[in-house]
């Protein structure tokens, strides 16, 4: 038996994407400290896995009204008016202030539970400095985006426009990061030379990349005997019954979702009076929790508003998914063989539409062109080389291992202190 301690980030794609590996754990009977938000105590607990609250200083950070945790304040922001240069720096600063304070109010409950390995979500950076600090192994589950460090400096104006969000020469956006690291190393006396990347690039001595390598910017500079492509995720939970979004007419199905953070109501809005003269196909339209159903009202019967779905199970059934291009998302349609239309606003988003676009496996209009959406869905429907390529590409998605593979290698990266 394995003493894990897992720490994530309060927020859904990655508490999800984490606890579906620690459930599995204490299902081979390891003992497991999932650390995460107090918003999810009881998801996780429902879950059958141990919750341990972050300090109370810490839960204070993740409830501010104007960071990437409220949906909320999401839901309010236009993407265009933000500028993304601040914000990276703010969220990494973000992160590495929760570490000082890990460190120094709970590090003592770690060095009493005695791990013998760390698995932590790469926006959880403390895992990794509580894992040297106590000489123990430490798998990185990245479950943002991780974009490879060798990759930012190879081609730093392609970084520049997929995460800055602008289109800068390679010595100025060379500059920026260097600045930045600058202020977090001298901020928080750190000794990593390039902090501000952190969270972007899978740092453990393993790292689990929820994908493939032909569906992975830059896979190449992936070292690997560090970094496992194990494929998406999928547990029994994931199994559901949806023959109620599914009709027995022979229509094409469509499934709308942007997500738990960027599905605004004029988005949806926009999406759904594009597409409303499309009478000869079905459309599932998730708006999430903080949106009112009110809004949705008139739409025709061929329409289906819900709040969620069970998401994988129900690409097993679509014929095109329309997402605004969230990682967990896009792969998970890739697992399935869905053609996508992506919608991209920021960060993952932007680099996962960059990996349908390398690869041909839909299309991706800017949130500004909706307008264009009708004319795209209808072309991709009938785009068969894009639903070869698709079929191709989930075929090796589903030989890579998936969960089975990826509790494989935290076990035997955990093995080694039991036998010191």
């Amino acid at each position: 038996m394995l003493k894990i301690v897992f720490f994530s980030i309060p927020l859904f794609g990655h508490v999800n994407y984490g606890l579906k590996l620690a459930k599995a754990l204490c299902d081979n009977d390891h003992k497991v400290r999932y650390y995460s938000g107090k918003a999810y105590e009881r998801f996780i607990n429902d879950k059958g896995v141990d919750f341990y609250a972050y300090d109370e200083e810490i839960e204070e950070l993740f409830s501010q009204s104007n960071s990437s945790y409220s949906a909320e304040y999401m839901l309010s922001v236009d993407p265009e008016d933000v500028d993304y240069i601040s914000e990276i720096y703010k969220y990494s600063y973000h992160l590495h202030e929760i570490e000082r304070i890990f460190i120094e109010q709970q590090r003592g409950e770690i060095e009493a539970f005695d791990p013998d390995i760390i698995v932590y979500d790469s926006a959880a950076i403390w895992g990794r400095r509580v894992a040297r600090l106590l000489s123990i192994p430490c798998v990185c589950s990245c479950t943002p985006y991780s974009y490879p460090k060798e990759l930012i400096y190879k081609d730093p104006e392609m970084f520049s426009t997929l995460v800055f969000h602008q289109k800068m020469s390679g010595d100025i956006t060379l500059k920026t990061l260097k600045k930045m690291n600058a202020l977090l190393k001298k901020k928080f006396l750190l000794s990593d030379e390039t902090p501000i990347s952190e969270n972007w690039c899978g740092e453990g001595d393993l790292n689990l990349l929820y994908t493939v390598k032909d569906f992975q910017l830059g896979s190449r500079f992936f070292d690997e005997d560090k970094n496992v492509f194990c494929g998406i995720l999928s547990d029994k939970d994931d199994k559901s019954d949806v023959s109620e979004f599914v009709s027995n007419y022979g229509r094409k199905l469509v499934y709308i979702s942007f997500g738990t953070i960027y599905n605004s109501s004029r988005l949806l809005l926009e999406t759904a009076k594009t597409l409303k003269p499309l009478s000869d196909f079905d459309f599932i339209m998730t708006i999430g929790t903080h949106n009112d159903y009110k809004l949705f009202e008139g739409l025709p019967k061929n329409w289906k508003v819900v709040r969620r779905v069970p998401q994988i199970s129900l690409l097993e059934k679509v014929d095109v998914f329309i997402t605004h291009g969230g990682v967990n998302s896009v792969r998970e349609a890739a697992h399935c063989g869905v053609p996508m239309v992506v919608v991209p606003w920021e960060g993952d988003t932007l680099c996962s539409a960059q990996d349908i676009i390398n690869g041909n496996y839909g299309k991706v209009i800017v949130p500004s062109e909706i307008y264009r959406l009708k004319n795209v869905l209808v072309d991709l429907v009938n785009d068969s080389a894009i639903k070869d390529n698709c079929m191709e590409l989930s075929q090796k998605m589903k030989s890579a291992g998936g969960l089975v593979y990826a509790i494989k290698m935290i076990e035997k990266r955990g093995v080694g202190k039991q036998f010191e």
